[in-house]
Protein backbone atom coordinates (compact mmCIF):
# COMPACT_ATOMS: atom_id res chain seq x y z
CA UNK A 1 0.00 0.00 0.00
CA UNK A 2 0.89 3.67 -0.61
CA UNK A 3 2.30 5.76 1.90
CA UNK A 4 -0.43 8.39 1.73
CA UNK A 5 -2.79 5.22 2.46
CA UNK A 6 -1.75 3.65 5.38
CA UNK A 7 -0.97 7.06 6.74
CA UNK A 8 -4.77 8.28 6.34
CA UNK A 9 -5.54 4.58 7.97
CA UNK A 10 -3.41 5.15 10.85
CA UNK A 11 -5.22 8.53 11.38
CA UNK A 12 -8.52 7.29 11.04
CA UNK A 13 -8.48 4.70 13.53
CA UNK A 14 -5.89 6.93 15.72
CA UNK A 15 -8.67 9.84 15.59
CA UNK A 16 -11.56 7.05 16.93
CA UNK A 17 -9.47 5.76 19.34
CA UNK A 18 -8.83 9.36 20.64
CA UNK A 19 -12.37 9.95 20.53
CA UNK A 20 -13.68 7.41 22.20
CA UNK A 21 -10.96 7.96 24.83
CA UNK A 22 -11.97 11.81 25.53
CA UNK A 23 -15.24 10.67 26.56
CA UNK A 24 -14.38 7.68 28.76
CA UNK A 25 -11.69 10.22 30.13
CA UNK A 26 -14.10 12.86 31.23
CA UNK A 27 -15.89 10.21 33.10
CA UNK A 28 -13.30 8.54 34.96
CA UNK A 29 -11.85 12.16 35.92
CA UNK A 30 -15.34 13.93 36.87
CA UNK A 31 -16.09 10.52 38.71
CA UNK A 32 -12.53 10.59 40.30
CA UNK A 33 -12.53 14.45 41.52
CA UNK A 34 -16.24 13.53 43.03
CA UNK A 35 -15.38 10.60 44.90
CA UNK A 36 -11.80 11.22 46.06
CA UNK A 37 -11.17 15.09 45.20
CA UNK A 38 -7.77 17.10 44.38
CA UNK A 39 -5.24 15.26 47.02
CA UNK A 40 -5.55 12.29 45.16
CA UNK A 41 -5.06 13.97 41.95
CA UNK A 42 -2.17 15.23 43.10
CA UNK A 43 -0.73 12.09 43.85
CA UNK A 44 -1.56 10.63 41.05
CA UNK A 45 0.27 12.94 39.16
CA UNK A 46 3.38 13.07 41.22
CA UNK A 47 3.45 9.73 41.00
CA UNK A 48 3.24 9.80 37.05
CA UNK A 49 5.66 12.56 36.94
CA UNK A 50 8.59 10.70 38.84
CA UNK A 51 7.59 7.35 36.66
CA UNK A 52 7.66 9.21 33.75
CA UNK A 53 11.67 8.84 33.51
CA UNK A 54 11.52 5.16 33.37
CA UNK A 55 8.33 5.29 30.72
CA UNK A 56 8.45 2.21 27.94
CA UNK A 57 8.02 4.29 25.18
CA UNK A 58 10.95 6.91 25.55
CA UNK A 59 14.13 4.84 26.46
CA UNK A 60 15.01 5.49 22.45
CA UNK A 61 16.21 1.48 21.31
CA UNK A 62 12.89 1.23 20.80
CA UNK A 63 12.27 3.97 18.04
CA UNK A 64 16.06 3.10 16.65
CA UNK A 65 14.90 -0.08 16.43
CA UNK A 66 11.69 0.94 14.71
CA UNK A 67 14.07 2.89 12.11
CA UNK A 68 16.60 0.24 11.54
CA UNK A 69 13.23 -2.27 10.63
CA UNK A 70 12.46 0.17 7.61
CA UNK A 71 14.90 -1.02 4.90
CA UNK A 72 14.44 -4.63 5.51
CA UNK A 73 10.71 -4.70 5.49
CA UNK A 74 10.76 -2.24 2.83
CA UNK A 75 12.80 -5.05 0.95
CA UNK A 76 10.98 -7.89 2.17
CA UNK A 77 13.75 -9.33 3.70
CA UNK A 78 12.09 -11.41 6.20
CA UNK A 79 15.20 -13.20 7.93
CA UNK A 80 16.94 -9.37 8.79
CA UNK A 81 13.50 -8.85 10.04
CA UNK A 82 13.57 -11.62 12.34
CA UNK A 83 16.95 -11.13 13.54
CA UNK A 84 16.27 -7.12 14.11
CA UNK A 85 13.07 -8.75 16.46
CA UNK A 86 15.34 -11.08 18.52
CA UNK A 87 17.60 -8.64 19.61
CA UNK A 88 14.67 -6.06 20.52
CA UNK A 89 13.57 -8.82 22.41
CA UNK A 90 16.46 -9.46 24.12
CA UNK A 91 17.36 -5.29 24.94
CA UNK A 92 13.81 -5.06 26.15
CA UNK A 93 14.20 -8.04 28.54
CA UNK A 94 17.31 -6.35 30.04
CA UNK A 95 15.79 -2.84 30.41
CA UNK A 96 12.65 -4.40 32.44
CA UNK A 97 15.12 -5.34 34.92
CA UNK A 98 17.60 -2.00 34.86
CA UNK A 99 13.80 -0.11 35.43
CA UNK A 100 13.40 -2.23 38.18
CA UNK A 101 16.26 -1.27 39.89
CA UNK A 102 16.22 2.30 39.13
CA UNK A 103 12.34 2.57 40.37
CA UNK A 104 13.32 1.01 43.47
CA UNK A 105 16.65 3.06 44.27
CA UNK A 106 14.20 6.71 43.77
CA UNK A 107 11.50 4.96 46.38
CA UNK A 108 13.96 6.82 49.67
CA UNK A 109 13.49 9.97 48.36
CA UNK A 110 9.72 10.11 47.93
CA UNK A 111 9.04 11.85 51.04
CA UNK A 112 11.21 15.13 49.93
CA UNK A 113 8.95 15.58 46.89
CA UNK A 114 5.56 15.90 48.80
CA UNK A 115 4.98 19.02 50.72
CA UNK A 116 2.07 17.76 52.90
CA UNK A 117 2.26 16.47 56.20
CA UNK A 118 -0.45 14.33 56.50
CA UNK A 119 -1.96 12.04 53.22
CA UNK A 120 -4.98 10.02 52.42
CA UNK A 121 -3.14 7.45 50.68
CA UNK A 122 -0.04 5.54 50.79
CA UNK A 123 2.46 6.89 48.68
CA UNK A 124 4.60 4.05 48.44
CA UNK A 125 1.75 1.09 48.00
CA UNK A 126 1.34 4.07 44.92
CA UNK A 127 4.51 4.22 43.28
CA UNK A 128 4.73 0.61 43.59
CA UNK A 129 1.83 0.19 41.18
CA UNK A 130 2.75 2.45 38.79
CA UNK A 131 6.74 0.95 38.63
CA UNK A 132 4.95 -2.89 38.31
CA UNK A 133 3.21 -0.95 35.52
CA UNK A 134 6.21 0.09 34.01
CA UNK A 135 8.18 -2.95 34.67
CA UNK A 136 5.84 -5.22 33.19
CA UNK A 137 5.30 -3.82 30.15
CA UNK A 138 8.79 -4.52 28.80
CA UNK A 139 7.91 -8.08 28.61
CA UNK A 140 4.58 -8.14 27.11
CA UNK A 141 5.37 -8.54 23.35
CA UNK A 142 6.36 -4.67 23.07
CA UNK A 143 8.92 -5.54 20.45
CA UNK A 144 5.97 -7.04 18.28
CA UNK A 145 4.17 -3.50 18.49
CA UNK A 146 7.34 -1.83 17.41
CA UNK A 147 7.36 -4.13 14.16
CA UNK A 148 3.78 -3.51 12.90
CA UNK A 149 4.43 0.49 13.56
CA UNK A 150 7.23 0.10 11.17
CA UNK A 151 5.04 -1.78 8.67
CA UNK A 152 2.35 1.38 9.00
CA UNK A 153 -0.29 -1.13 10.57
CA UNK A 154 -1.24 0.13 13.61
CA UNK A 155 -4.82 0.57 12.39
CA UNK A 156 -5.18 -3.01 12.09
CA UNK A 157 -4.91 -2.94 16.06
CA UNK A 158 -7.60 -0.56 16.16
CA UNK A 159 -10.73 -3.15 17.34
CA UNK A 160 -8.36 -4.69 20.07
CA UNK A 161 -7.11 -0.63 21.49
CA UNK A 162 -11.25 0.27 21.25
CA UNK A 163 -12.36 -2.54 23.25
CA UNK A 164 -9.41 -2.33 25.80
CA UNK A 165 -10.23 1.24 26.81
CA UNK A 166 -13.65 0.60 27.19
CA UNK A 167 -13.41 -2.26 29.26
CA UNK A 168 -10.88 -0.18 31.71
CA UNK A 169 -12.75 2.99 32.19
CA UNK A 170 -16.03 1.01 32.97
CA UNK A 171 -14.17 -1.18 35.47
CA UNK A 172 -12.63 2.31 36.96
CA UNK A 173 -15.72 4.15 37.55
CA UNK A 174 -17.23 0.88 39.52
CA UNK A 175 -14.00 1.09 41.21
CA UNK A 176 -14.28 4.42 42.47
CA UNK A 177 -18.45 4.51 42.82
CA UNK A 178 -18.49 0.71 44.56
CA UNK A 179 -15.19 0.90 46.87
CA UNK A 180 -13.93 4.14 45.93
CA UNK A 181 -10.59 2.26 45.88
CA UNK A 182 -7.89 4.57 44.89
CA UNK A 183 -5.47 1.76 44.93
CA UNK A 184 -7.74 -0.44 42.41
CA UNK A 185 -8.34 2.71 39.88
CA UNK A 186 -4.35 2.47 39.89
CA UNK A 187 -3.98 -1.40 39.12
CA UNK A 188 -6.97 -1.88 36.38
CA UNK A 189 -4.67 -0.33 33.69
CA UNK A 190 -2.00 -1.85 34.76
CA UNK A 191 -3.96 -5.27 34.46
CA UNK A 192 -5.25 -4.31 31.18
CA UNK A 193 -1.94 -3.06 29.57
CA UNK A 194 -0.86 -6.82 29.85
CA UNK A 195 -3.71 -8.72 28.31
CA UNK A 196 -4.22 -6.05 25.77
CA UNK A 197 -0.40 -6.68 24.60
CA UNK A 198 -0.64 -9.92 24.81
CA UNK A 199 -3.65 -9.84 22.01
CA UNK A 200 -2.07 -7.66 20.05
CA UNK A 201 1.12 -9.42 20.01
CA UNK A 202 -0.86 -12.89 19.04
CA UNK A 203 -2.56 -11.36 16.25
CA UNK A 204 0.83 -9.55 15.01
CA UNK A 205 1.92 -13.03 14.84
CA UNK A 206 -1.09 -14.54 12.85
CA UNK A 207 -0.83 -11.75 10.32
CA UNK A 208 3.02 -12.15 9.90
CA UNK A 209 3.61 -15.78 10.65
CA UNK A 210 7.29 -15.30 9.87
CA UNK A 211 8.25 -13.06 12.75
CA UNK A 212 7.48 -16.42 15.20
CA UNK A 213 10.31 -18.06 13.60
CA UNK A 214 13.56 -18.29 15.23
CA UNK A 215 16.06 -16.18 13.36
CA UNK A 216 19.16 -18.20 11.79
CA UNK A 217 21.75 -15.67 12.25
CA UNK A 218 22.42 -12.69 14.27
CA UNK A 219 22.70 -9.00 13.38
CA UNK A 220 26.45 -7.85 12.50
CA UNK A 221 28.79 -5.48 14.64
CA UNK A 222 27.60 -2.73 12.12
CA UNK A 223 23.86 -2.97 12.13
CA UNK A 224 24.22 -3.10 16.34
CA UNK A 225 26.64 -0.42 16.30
CA UNK A 226 24.24 2.03 14.39
CA UNK A 227 21.33 1.00 17.26
CA UNK A 228 23.46 1.79 19.42
CA UNK A 229 24.71 4.91 17.95
CA UNK A 230 20.96 6.16 17.59
CA UNK A 231 19.88 4.85 20.61
CA UNK A 232 22.38 6.47 22.72
CA UNK A 233 21.41 9.82 21.69
CA UNK A 234 17.46 8.98 21.31
CA UNK A 235 18.15 8.06 25.00
CA UNK A 236 19.54 11.05 26.32
CA UNK A 237 17.02 12.96 23.85
CA UNK A 238 13.84 10.94 25.39
CA UNK A 239 14.49 11.18 28.75
CA UNK A 240 15.76 14.70 29.04
CA UNK A 241 12.29 15.31 27.36
CA UNK A 242 10.47 13.30 30.27
CA UNK A 243 12.45 15.39 32.89
CA UNK A 244 10.79 18.22 31.23
CA UNK A 245 7.63 17.19 31.51
CA UNK A 246 7.97 16.02 34.87
CA UNK A 247 9.89 18.61 36.61
CA UNK A 248 6.61 21.03 36.60
CA UNK A 249 4.46 18.46 38.87
CA UNK A 250 7.78 17.69 40.96
CA UNK A 251 8.49 20.90 41.37
CA UNK A 252 5.08 22.20 42.26
CA UNK A 253 4.23 19.51 44.57
CA UNK A 254 7.24 20.28 46.47
CA UNK A 255 7.16 24.05 46.67
CA UNK A 256 3.84 24.96 46.67
CA UNK A 257 1.86 21.55 47.10
CA UNK A 258 0.05 18.70 46.43
CA UNK A 259 -3.19 20.44 45.90
CA UNK A 260 -2.33 22.35 43.26
CA UNK A 261 -0.58 19.87 41.57
CA UNK A 262 -4.43 18.44 41.31
CA UNK A 263 -5.88 21.58 40.47
CA UNK A 264 -3.08 22.30 37.26
CA UNK A 265 -3.50 18.09 36.26
CA UNK A 266 -7.26 19.19 35.07
CA UNK A 267 -5.85 21.81 32.89
CA UNK A 268 -2.84 19.11 31.76
CA UNK A 269 -5.54 16.58 30.80
CA UNK A 270 -7.37 19.04 29.00
CA UNK A 271 -4.75 20.08 27.19
CA UNK A 272 -2.89 16.94 26.46
CA UNK A 273 -6.53 15.53 25.11
CA UNK A 274 -6.40 18.27 22.83
CA UNK A 275 -2.51 17.66 21.71
CA UNK A 276 -3.37 13.87 21.18
CA UNK A 277 -6.31 14.61 18.69
CA UNK A 278 -3.01 16.87 16.68
CA UNK A 279 -0.41 14.36 17.36
CA UNK A 280 -2.05 11.24 16.49
CA UNK A 281 -1.87 13.00 12.27
CA UNK A 282 1.96 13.73 12.88
CA UNK A 283 2.78 10.45 14.30
CA UNK A 284 1.31 8.79 12.19
CA UNK A 285 3.17 10.01 9.35
CA UNK A 286 6.52 9.12 10.84
CA UNK A 287 7.06 5.90 8.87
CA UNK A 288 5.80 6.94 5.80
CA UNK A 289 8.44 10.03 6.54
CA UNK A 290 10.82 7.00 6.99
CA UNK A 291 10.56 5.25 3.92
CA UNK A 292 10.59 9.13 2.21
CA UNK A 293 14.25 9.39 3.36
CA UNK A 294 15.43 6.43 1.94
CA UNK A 295 14.02 6.92 -1.72
CA UNK A 296 13.45 10.55 -2.09
CA UNK A 297 15.19 13.71 -3.52
CA UNK A 298 16.71 16.25 -1.43
CA UNK A 299 14.23 18.93 -3.11
CA UNK A 300 10.93 16.84 -2.58
CA UNK A 301 12.11 15.92 1.34
CA UNK A 302 12.33 19.50 1.88
CA UNK A 303 8.53 20.47 -0.10
CA UNK A 304 6.94 17.97 2.20
CA UNK A 305 8.59 19.13 5.20
CA UNK A 306 7.44 22.59 4.86
CA UNK A 307 3.99 21.27 4.06
CA UNK A 308 3.64 19.34 7.45
CA UNK A 309 5.72 22.39 9.42
CA UNK A 310 2.52 24.66 7.99
CA UNK A 311 -0.07 22.11 9.22
CA UNK A 312 1.30 21.96 12.51
CA UNK A 313 1.32 25.91 12.56
CA UNK A 314 -2.18 26.11 11.54
CA UNK A 315 -3.80 22.97 13.42
CA UNK A 316 -1.67 23.88 17.13
CA UNK A 317 -2.55 27.42 16.74
CA UNK A 318 -6.26 26.81 16.24
CA UNK A 319 -6.10 24.45 19.16
CA UNK A 320 -4.19 27.03 20.84
CA UNK A 321 -6.63 29.77 20.37
CA UNK A 322 -9.63 27.75 21.15
CA UNK A 323 -8.17 26.74 24.47
CA UNK A 324 -7.45 30.36 25.78
CA UNK A 325 -11.02 31.03 25.26
CA UNK A 326 -12.95 28.15 26.14
CA UNK A 327 -11.04 26.04 29.17
CA UNK A 328 -11.96 28.71 32.26
CA UNK A 329 -15.47 28.51 31.48
CA UNK A 330 -15.79 24.57 30.77
CA UNK A 331 -13.87 23.92 33.72
CA UNK A 332 -16.59 25.75 35.63
CA UNK A 333 -19.05 23.83 33.58
CA UNK A 334 -17.41 20.61 33.94
CA UNK A 335 -16.24 20.28 37.48
CA UNK A 336 -16.76 24.39 39.09
CA UNK A 337 -15.35 27.02 40.05
CA UNK A 338 -13.16 26.83 42.91
CA UNK A 339 -10.97 24.48 40.25
CA UNK A 340 -10.13 27.14 38.57
CA UNK A 341 -6.67 28.50 38.44
CA UNK A 342 -5.68 31.96 36.93
CA UNK A 343 -5.85 32.95 33.62
CA UNK A 344 -1.76 33.58 33.69
CA UNK A 345 -1.52 29.67 34.10
CA UNK A 346 -4.01 29.00 30.60
CA UNK A 347 -1.73 31.38 28.57
CA UNK A 348 1.67 29.80 29.86
CA UNK A 349 -0.29 26.28 29.11
CA UNK A 350 -1.30 26.91 25.84
CA UNK A 351 2.51 29.16 24.94
CA UNK A 352 3.73 25.96 25.97
CA UNK A 353 1.81 23.39 23.55
CA UNK A 354 2.13 25.89 20.93
CA UNK A 355 6.09 26.69 20.98
CA UNK A 356 5.93 22.78 21.33
CA UNK A 357 3.79 21.83 18.80
CA UNK A 358 5.17 24.14 15.93
CA UNK A 359 8.17 21.91 16.24
CA UNK A 360 6.39 19.07 15.46
CA UNK A 361 8.21 18.88 11.71
CA UNK A 362 11.74 18.85 13.01
CA UNK A 363 10.97 16.46 15.53
CA UNK A 364 9.24 14.02 13.00
CA UNK A 365 11.74 14.34 10.57
CA UNK A 366 14.63 14.51 13.00
CA UNK A 367 13.36 11.09 14.09
CA UNK A 368 12.42 9.51 10.83
CA UNK A 369 15.24 9.97 9.45
CA UNK A 370 17.14 8.73 11.95
CA UNK A 371 19.29 11.57 13.10
CA UNK A 372 19.39 10.64 16.91
CA UNK A 373 23.12 11.00 17.74
CA UNK A 374 23.48 14.02 16.62
CA UNK A 375 22.98 17.09 18.75
CA UNK A 376 22.59 14.11 21.62
CA UNK A 377 23.46 16.11 24.79
CA UNK A 378 21.29 19.33 23.84
CA UNK A 379 18.33 17.91 26.05
CA UNK A 380 20.52 17.78 29.29
CA UNK A 381 20.84 21.55 29.06
CA UNK A 382 17.36 22.33 28.99
CA UNK A 383 16.55 19.70 31.53
CA UNK A 384 19.52 21.18 33.82
CA UNK A 385 17.67 25.24 32.68
CA UNK A 386 14.31 23.95 33.23
CA UNK A 387 15.05 22.75 36.92
CA UNK A 388 16.72 25.90 37.91
CA UNK A 389 14.11 28.21 36.06
CA UNK A 390 11.38 26.46 37.23
CA UNK A 391 12.58 26.86 40.81
CA UNK A 392 12.84 30.85 40.52
CA UNK A 393 10.29 31.60 38.48
CA UNK A 394 8.10 28.87 40.64
CA UNK A 395 9.14 30.47 43.69
CA UNK A 396 7.92 34.27 42.10
CA UNK A 397 4.65 33.15 39.75
CA UNK A 398 3.66 30.06 40.82
CA UNK A 399 2.41 27.28 38.63
CA UNK A 400 2.32 29.69 35.63
CA UNK A 401 6.31 30.67 36.59
CA UNK A 402 7.01 26.61 36.56
CA UNK A 403 5.12 26.26 32.75
CA UNK A 404 7.10 29.53 31.53
CA UNK A 405 10.29 27.27 32.94
CA UNK A 406 9.74 25.01 30.36
CA UNK A 407 8.71 27.18 27.73
CA UNK A 408 12.26 29.51 27.92
CA UNK A 409 14.43 25.95 28.39
CA UNK A 410 12.83 24.93 25.11
CA UNK A 411 13.54 27.57 22.84
CA UNK A 412 17.34 28.28 24.50
CA UNK A 413 18.05 25.02 23.57
CA UNK A 414 15.90 22.46 21.35
CA UNK A 415 14.08 24.40 19.36
CA UNK A 416 17.04 26.27 17.29
CA UNK A 417 19.57 23.77 17.29
CA UNK A 418 16.78 20.35 16.19
CA UNK A 419 16.09 22.56 13.69
CA UNK A 420 20.14 23.16 12.56
CA UNK A 421 20.21 19.60 12.85
CA UNK A 422 17.41 18.68 10.19
CA UNK A 423 18.40 21.17 8.04
CA UNK A 424 21.83 20.39 7.76
CA UNK A 425 22.11 16.54 7.27
CA UNK A 426 18.29 16.10 5.44
CA UNK A 427 18.28 19.52 3.45
CA UNK A 428 22.11 20.21 3.46
CA UNK A 429 21.10 23.66 3.83
CA UNK A 430 20.88 27.03 6.43
CA UNK A 431 17.73 27.46 9.31
CA UNK A 432 17.60 31.30 9.14
CA UNK A 433 14.40 31.44 7.21
CA UNK A 434 12.80 28.66 9.05
CA UNK A 435 13.53 30.33 12.33
CA UNK A 436 12.14 33.72 11.11
CA UNK A 437 9.33 32.22 10.00
CA UNK A 438 8.88 30.44 12.96
CA UNK A 439 9.44 33.64 15.46
CA UNK A 440 6.84 35.76 13.02
CA UNK A 441 4.41 32.85 13.15
CA UNK A 442 4.22 32.53 16.56
CA UNK A 443 3.97 36.84 17.33
CA UNK A 444 0.98 35.84 14.66
CA UNK A 445 -0.90 34.00 16.88
CA UNK A 446 -0.26 35.93 19.80
CA UNK A 447 -1.90 38.87 18.03
CA UNK A 448 -5.31 36.63 16.65
CA UNK A 449 -5.33 35.33 20.19
CA UNK A 450 -5.01 38.41 21.61
CA UNK A 451 -8.18 39.51 19.26
CA UNK A 452 -10.27 37.05 19.90
CA UNK A 453 -9.67 36.64 23.54
CA UNK A 454 -11.07 40.04 24.03
CA UNK A 455 -14.18 39.59 22.02
CA UNK A 456 -15.19 36.01 23.70
CA UNK A 457 -14.89 38.20 27.12
CA UNK A 458 -16.77 41.39 25.72
CA UNK A 459 -20.27 39.22 26.16
CA UNK A 460 -21.79 37.00 29.35
CA UNK A 461 -24.68 34.68 28.37
CA UNK A 462 -25.55 31.27 29.92
CA UNK A 463 -22.46 29.37 30.55
CA UNK A 464 -23.34 26.77 27.34
CA UNK A 465 -24.30 29.69 25.40
CA UNK A 466 -21.25 31.60 26.24
CA UNK A 467 -19.01 27.92 25.25
CA UNK A 468 -20.85 27.89 21.86
CA UNK A 469 -20.19 31.43 20.94
CA UNK A 470 -16.45 31.31 22.24
CA UNK A 471 -16.01 28.13 19.48
CA UNK A 472 -17.60 29.85 16.90
CA UNK A 473 -15.86 33.04 17.42
CA UNK A 474 -12.72 31.22 17.74
CA UNK A 475 -12.88 28.94 14.87
CA UNK A 476 -13.74 31.50 12.53
CA UNK A 477 -11.68 34.28 13.00
CA UNK A 478 -8.12 32.07 13.12
CA UNK A 479 -9.42 29.93 9.83
CA UNK A 480 -10.67 33.70 8.49
CA UNK A 481 -7.40 35.02 9.02
CA UNK A 482 -4.81 32.52 8.32
CA UNK A 483 -6.91 32.23 5.43
CA UNK A 484 -6.49 35.67 3.99
CA UNK A 485 -2.48 35.78 4.69
CA UNK A 486 -1.62 32.22 3.21
CA UNK A 487 -4.15 31.53 0.71
CA UNK A 488 -1.67 31.99 -1.59
CA UNK A 489 1.33 30.12 -0.60
CA UNK A 490 2.33 26.58 -2.00
CA UNK A 491 1.54 24.42 0.94
CA UNK A 492 -1.41 25.76 1.38
CA UNK A 493 -2.56 24.47 -2.61
CA UNK A 494 -0.68 21.46 -1.68
CA UNK A 495 -2.82 20.63 1.64
CA UNK A 496 -5.97 22.11 -0.52
CA UNK A 497 -5.81 19.96 -3.15
CA UNK A 498 -4.95 16.57 -0.89
CA UNK A 499 -8.21 17.52 1.52
CA UNK A 500 -9.80 17.41 -2.14
CA UNK A 501 -8.33 14.04 -3.02
CA UNK A 502 -8.89 12.57 0.50
CA UNK A 503 -12.57 13.96 -0.03
CA UNK A 504 -13.02 12.62 -3.09
CA UNK A 505 -11.92 9.22 -2.54
CA UNK A 506 -13.85 8.99 0.47
CA UNK A 507 -16.99 9.66 -1.21
CA UNK A 508 -16.25 6.95 -3.72
CA UNK A 509 -15.25 9.29 -6.83
CA UNK A 510 -11.80 8.06 -7.22
CA UNK A 511 -10.43 4.19 -7.08
CA UNK A 512 -9.58 3.15 -3.86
Amino acid sequence: MSRISNSLKNIISGLGLKILLLILRFATRTIFIKYLGSEYLGVNGLVSSILSFLNITDLGIGTALVFAMYKPIDEKNEEKVRQYLAYYKRIYDLLGLVVLAFGLAIMPFLQFMVNEKTLMVNIYMVYILYLAGSVSSFYVYTYRGGFISACQQEYRLAISNYVTNICVVAFQILALVLFRSFYLYIALPILAMVIQRTVNGIFIAKWHPYIKEPPRGKLDKEEKKAIYKNTYGLAISKISAIANNAIGNIVISSMIGLVYVGLYSNYQILIVMVSGFVEILFSSLNASVGNLHVNATDEYKEHIFNVINFMSFWLYALCAICFLNLVQPFIVLWIGSEYLMSISLVVAVCLNFLTGGMNSAVNIYRESCGLYYQGRYRPVFTALCNVLLSILLGWKWGAAGVVCAAIISRMLTIWWYDAYIVFKHVFHKGTVGYLMDYLWRIVLVGMVGAMTYVICNSFNFNILINLGLRLLISLSLVNLAFFLLFFKTKEFHYMRNLVRAVCSRALGHCNP
